[in-house]
Order: C-alpha cells, then sequence, then structure tokens
C-alpha cells in the first residue's frame, strides 16, 4: 500500500513558502484535492505525485511510504478514460491472484517454454517496431494454430 508522507509534505510545503491553495494552483489541482492529500484521505495519482515531488523539491522516496503486506500479491494494472482504481478493484485482482496461485501446481511445468527474450535491447524506434512486428507474428501464428 502506498501513503503520503503528509507530516514531510507540510515540512516542505513550508520551506518553499506554500499553503494548500498555492501548491493546489502550481499542480493545477482543487484545494480541496490538496487537502485530501495532506489528511490522508487521498494519494495523489503518479502524473500528479511526480509533479507534487518537483513543487515541492522533494524526491519522491521521501514524500511516498510503501507498506508491503507479507504475503499479499503486487497489483498493476491499468484503469481506463482517467478512471481511479478503488479498492474494490484491488480486492478483485487479490482474489483472482488467489485463485491463480491454486493453479499453479497444476501447470504442465515440463513443457513450459520461458518467455522470449530480447536481445540487446535499445528505445530505437526501429528495434521497438521489429520486436513488435515479431511479438505480432507469433502471436497471430499461434491463434491459427489453436483455430485450424
Amino acid at each position: 500500500m502506498k501513503t503520503l508522507r503528509a507530516d514531510i509534505l507540510e515540512r516542505a510545503m513550508t520551506a518553499q513558502g506554500l499553503n494548500a491553495s498555492a501548491l493546489a494552483d502550481k499542480l493545477k489541482v482543487s484545494r480541496q484535492t490538496v487537502s485530501n492529500w495532506i489528511n490522508g484521505r487521498d494519494v495523489p495519482r503518479p502524473d500528479k505525485l511526480l509533479r507534487l515531488s518537483l513543487a515541492v523539491k522533494l524526491p519522491l522516496a521521501e514524500l511516498v511510504q510503501i507498506e508491503r503486506i507479507q504475503r499479499e500479491p503486487i497489483v498493476a494494472f491499468r484503469m481506463t478514460a482517467h478512471r481511479k482504481a478503488r479498492p474494490t478493484h484491488f480486492e478483485s485482482a487479490k482474489d483472482i491472484g488467489e485463485s491463480l496461485e491454486a493453479l499453479v501446481p497444476r501447470l504442465p511445468f515440463n513443457k513450459f517454454v520461458g518467455p522470449p527474450q530480447l536481445h540487446a535491447p535499445t528505445t530505437e524506434y526501429q528495434y521497438v517496431q521489429a520486436a513488435a512486428a515479431s511479438l505480432r507474428a507469433e502471436m497471430a501464428s499461434k491463434t491459427l494454430t489453436r483455430s485450424g
């Protein structure tokens, strides 16, 4: 679970001469949003968290505290159309993870082939395009094999 360290945020705001209204204006959010962050009712989205970090001149690691609960899966997924992930979404994802955990011992690992690996990966456009084309071709051949 990720929480904003409000005490550190408030000290940094004071050091920068910012009150909640000024910070809200700087981040282009409402005063209520900043108040919710400070009072622990909400945590900024990643893009706002980055801008907050820059505005108060603190590294993200100082602003955010990440608590990991033993045996709790790490859940990561994207929401569509600027929707916010709610606690029910995370609970559902954890339930699915627990269900899959029971399935893992029954998978045929002796036939399992590891995922393909990229060789000498770069961020160059042509390399990314070639890797994507290769993956699409592999996926298409698997789809044809299953349906045919």
